[in-house]
């Protein structure tokens, strides 16, 4: 169930198995988990979040706007949870 007014959808946007896309790069990790926890306060071990995205492609020298899924895959002892980022769709281009 997508909705364009929502950043973020619950549920996998396939029935396909969930597979993790780690991205290997550092930034800035607390103002990412901030973000999450705006959008997504009770998360459920196991629940999936989608966080639409804009970017800069300089690979391709265009715009992408995009769908990340991160899962739930634990919770620490403080109760935050553990994201797994997943997959990523490309919803359209600037030159589509």
């Amino acid at each position: 169930m997508m909705s364009s007014s929502s950043p973020y959808i619950f549920g996998q946007h396939t029935n396909s198995a969930w597979q993790k896309r780690p991205l290997g790069r550092v930034g800035d990790l607390q103002g990412w988990r901030q973000r999450m926890k705006a959008l997504c306060p009770n998360p459920r071990l196991g629940q999936v979040v989608w966080l639409e995205n804009n970017h800069w492609d300089s690979g391709e020298s265009q715009f992408v706007h995009s769908s990340t899924g991160y899962k739930v895959i634990n919770f620490r002892a403080d109760g935050e949870p553990v994201w797994e980022r997943g997959q990523v769709i490309i919803l359209s281009t600037d030159d589509e």
